[in-house]
């Protein structure tokens, strides 16, 4: 780009022009910088100089004064709420079981026909035990025989005759798979945990 005639020549290009007097500026669009003609040359004009060294930092300024704090009114508490209603106790307390320990020895009732337990059997291990056929023990009425709840008898089939476990009239045993002791050997525990409610628990079968 040219000026006017009589103007300051001024070109704006990607190579050196041939301005017509000296004086010319050309600003070289590669690298940005500024040419002036003279003597025929283009000499480089607006050249940067040395960065002088940083000057010394001035003083920090007081510190201006500190803003008013003022703390705001608390707020209203607000009302309590209504209490809950409390929930239920814990459920009843169990039977308390029978006194003793594993250092006293049970006490056997060894019997080898079919039996009907008795007061004295509370705590002991009945065991039947016979060379065949079958073999029942019969849990009598409270009417007839007044355990206290909780009882624990426990019953063993020692012999190959099969053993049943069933209750007098009146008198109800639960137990699960079944009221028979399964095989030789086989075991389960009377529990009486209601009036004529006993609860028949191990080796047992259908």
């Amino acid at each position: 780009m040219t000026g006017p005639s009589g103007a300051l020549e001024y070109y704006a290009a990607a190579t050196a022009p041939m301005p017509s007097r000296d004086g010319a500026v050309w600003l070289d669009l590669d690298d940005g910088r500024y040419y002036t003609r003279y003597d025929g040359l283009w000499i480089e004009i607006g050249v940067q100089g040395e960065r002088g060294p940083t000057g010394v930092t001035g003083p920090v300024g007081s510190t201006g004064p500190q803003g008013l704090s003022i703390t705001g009114p608390s707020g209203a508490v607000g009302p309590q709420g209504i209490q809950g209603v409390t929930g239920p106790s814990g459920g009843p307390t169990g039977p308390t079981g029978f006194s003793g320990s594993f250092a006293s020895a049970q006490q056997i009732n060894a019997r080898t026909q079919s039996y009907t337990l008795e007061l004295a059997d509370a705590g002991k291990l009945v065991t039947l035990a016979t060379g065949s056929g079958a073999l029942r023990l019969t849990v009598p009425p409270a009417s007839s025989v007044a355990f206290a709840a909780g009882t624990h008898i426990d019953i063993a089939r020692l012999g190959v005759a099969t053993v049943l476990v069933t209750g007098a009239t009146g008198v109800t045993i639960n137990g699960t798979p079944g009221q028979n002791l399964r095989a030789q050997y086989s075991a389960a525990s009377c529990i009486l945990y209601g009036t004529n409610q006993w609860l028949l628990v191990g080796d047992t079968t259908p």
